[in-house]
């Protein structure tokens, strides 16, 4: 499996998501609360357990791609080097010389991540005609770590809750899931649309440079037209 400009032994990671316990080893870890319990997520402790080895194999880096509107691709990756290990969001696009970080995992988390309205644009636009994962509460468990807030609607913890459902968790312990998941998130420093997510054409500096399309090396037009595909402004601060 190949991504331009990252190395390492990259496996597709999609079948795991169907894997007893992958949402608790995957999400677990934006959970502040130590009574947070991998059964909230479906499976339990050993299916986590086990999950796990496969998802942070030294030997087998899986990448999970989330193709959406227009071409373009979140390509989440379990970076699992033995001397410094990192979980990934990128964005592609076939026509791009090299990917934009959306976020990086490496005990902390860097990078503008994706406000709410960005996230669930993604998330709900699947394309059907490329490789990865199409069914839209899959995809936003996903990339779930690249929230950021404010901004965030009413519903969102009811939004999560049915996610988890579809997936496979307890509907009675999936309420509590999804707002211990919402205080991982966006309990950190907010997201704003001036400090630029990739897929609103900002530059990630700050209100001087905001919508300008340094930020993905991407021509005014081709950063637009992705806005106005996912239904987020290009600029608008």
């Amino acid at each position: 499996m190949l991504i331009h400009g990252t190395e390492g032994p990259l496996v597709p990671g999609e079948p795991l998501t169907t894997r007893p316990g992958f949402w608790a080893a995957h999400l677990l870890l934006l959970c502040r609360s130590s009574d947070t319990r991998p059964e909230w997520f479906g499976g339990d402790g050993a299916d986590a357990d086990s999950t796990a080895e496969s998802l942070f194999d030294e030997q087998a880096w899986p990448v999970f791609r989330v193709p959406f509107t227009d071409g373009h691709t979140v390509v989440l990756v379990y970076g699992n080097s033995a001397d410094d290990p990192a979980i990934e969001l990128l964005l592609t696009h076939s026509d791009w010389s090299r990917p934009e970080t959306v976020l990086v995992a490496d005990g902390d988390r860097t990078g503008p991540g994706l406000s709410w309205s960005e996230l669930y644009a993604v998330a709900s636009s699947p394309d059907p005609a490329a490789d990865g994962l199409h069914a839209t509460a899959v995809r936003l468990l996903l990339l779930l770590p690249a929230l950021r807030g404010p901004g965030l609607p009413a519903d969102a913890a009811e939004r999560i809750a049915a996610a988890l459902c579809a997936v496979g968790a307890p509907p009675a312990t999936a309420p509590t899931a999804a707002a211990e998941l919402l205080r991982g998130t966006v309990g950190e420093a907010g997201h704003s649309p001036c400090e630029g997510s990739p897929l609103s054409g900002g530059t990630g500096r700050g209100p001087a440079d905001c919508g300008l399309p340094r930020r993905l090396n991407l021509s005014r037009a081709q950063s637009d037209r992705l806005a106005r595909a996912l239904g987020v402004p290009a600029c608008g601060c």
